[in-house]
């Protein structure tokens, strides 16, 4: 096996965000970024997403739920207020974590 330099998957990364495969949203405020696979071509607004990442293990949770939706309307309404769910990022603990938490 020949491993990939990380420049060749950096400008793949970036063909993919250009064709509409995977989408980017920041993570932290640090500049770090994660991509998500959104299929070939998919319109951006048919994949919205908000996300969870664990302050615990690190991990990242898609949370794809129509209750969201909900709160997106009352921010609309009550705050005059538009989320982006494209950059929406949600941080606490995860099961996993919350479980080891109680364990201790």
């Amino acid at each position: 096996d020949k491993a990939i330099g990380v420049t060749t998957l950096y400008r793949h990364l970036q063909r993919m965000l250009d064709e509409g495969i995977v989408s980017k949203y920041a993570v932290g405020t640090n500049g770090a970024a994660c991509f998500e696979y959104v299929g070939d071509g998919a319109p951006h607004e048919a994949v919205s997403a908000y996300h969870c990442k664990c302050e615990g293990c690190g991990k990242l949770i898609h949370v794809h739920c129509d209750k969201i939706k909900d709160i997106e309307q009352h921010l609309i309404e009550e705050h005059g207020f538009k989320v982006d769910p494209f950059r929406t990022v949600f941080y606490g603990m995860c099961e996993s974590c919350m479980d080891k938490s109680k364990e201790r």
